[in-house]
């Protein structure tokens, strides 16, 4: 699975626009590393890695990571 972030390579994003990105994407990686630790389903867990690799993919591409994400 290939995430395309909205803009192109050397564009940038508005700040504000960045900043809630960033936290959208931190924020769904402690969803899933919640799930992938306490969940039960073994086929959500499995998502839930494949979602956390691509988000914490995604955030780097941005520019980094907020603290505690990864």
């Amino acid at each position: 699975m290939r995430s395309r972030l909205p803009v192109e390579q050397g564009e940038r994003l508005p700040s504000r626009a960045a900043a809630l990105l960033r936290a959208y994407l931190a924020q769904t990686v402690v969803l899933c590393r919640g799930e992938r630790n306490a969940g039960g389903s073994p086929e959500l867990k499995a998502l839930a890695g494949r979602i956390q690799q691509a988000r914490t993919a995604e955030l780097s591409a941005l520019g980094g990571q907020p603290a505690g994400v990864g």
